[in-house]
């Protein structure tokens, strides 16, 4: 009785994980022709209420946040409150191993650009890979951790280039990542 219920729950896990790739595929192919609603945004405003829906869903971990003053932007909302949940939740996904996850949000402005960051203290990846972070199937091999990544990523890249924008990241293994993005006002 064990074993089946074993594996009921693995079916039940691969069941649930696959749900959420078909919704992470649904999401992307509606970014290509979603309309924007373009108007202004607050960037703080919507990162806040982003890092509150984490907390509230990571309740048996610790997430702590830093968020720097970020600006008000012209874009549209909902793609922006996607592109943020996106870099936080992945920000939160490879913090995994880690029993604290430090989350820190900054924006820097000179003149009418601005860059934000988003810092964790995650696995952190190999720089060779960081062209390829952005794309769709790739698999990222680690010394604790392999994780297949790229959606949300992929996500994140087509709504910045939709708004204008550029997007990178930094990071070392066992170091954190910094998932960057820019573009004027």
């Amino acid at each position: 009785m064990k074993k089946l219920a074993g594996y009921a729950d693995a079916i039940l896990e691969a069941s649930n994980k696959m749900g959420k790739l078909i919704d992470d595929l649904l999401d992307f192919s509606r970014l290509g022709r979603k309309e924007m609603q373009k108007k202004k945004v607050n960037l703080h405003i919507v990162v806040g209420e982003v890092v509150q829906e984490m907390r509230e869903e990571l309740k048996e971990r610790i997430l702590d946040g830093e968020i720097d003053k970020l600006p008000e932007v012209l874009g549209d909302e909902s793609l922006l409150r996607l592109m943020m949940a996106n870099l936080v939740s992945n920000a939160v996904k490879f913090t995994g191993t880690r029993s604290r996850a430090e989350i820190k949000i900054t924006c820097k402005e000179e003149g009418d650009k601005f860059t934000c960051s988003v810092i964790d203290n995650g696995v952190g990846f190999d720089m060779k890979y960081a062209d390829k972070l952005f794309e769709y199937s790739i698999v990222f091999m680690r010394r604790t951790i392999v994780k297949a990544q790229g959606m949300v990523l992929r996500n994140v890249r087509r709504i910045i280039n939709r708004h204008g924008g550029k997007v990178w990241a930094e990071g070392a293994e066992g170091q954190g990542a910094t998932f960057y993005f820019t573009r004027q006002r």
